[in-house]
């Protein structure tokens, strides 16, 4: 299949919530890939949390506002965030190499 790229015009907040959820849940399948390790995966997904989320929600409230000025960008966020989310809920992650 041939692919061309293009570029999308989409709202600031939209955007930035819609790929912290995504990189946030990336970074949950990653960590939880070799199984669950309460001890060693809880840091890891608190952090990733932390890094992905409270930036991502720090414009939340100027959602309704960019869905008002133009509504068609929101909805292409979204559906590229459905994209992506697509690709990182579908994604093989390898398991790490235990360490010895």
């Amino acid at each position: 299949m041939q692919t061309v790229k293009i570029e999308v015009v989409v709202g600031k907040e939209s955007h930035e919530l819609a790929s912290g959820i995504t990189n946030l849940i990336d970074e949950i399948r990653k960590t939880l890939a070799d199984g669950y390790s309460p001890g060693e995966d809880i840091p890891a997904v608190l952090m990733a949390a932390v890094q992905h989320l409270i930036p991502a929600v720090q414009g939340l409230e100027n959602i309704p506002d960019e869905i008002e000025e133009n509504k068609v960008a929101f909805i292409k966020t979204m559906a590229l965030m459905g994209g992506d989310l697509y690709d990182v809920l579908t994604k093989t992650y390898e398991k790490p190499v235990a360490k010895v």
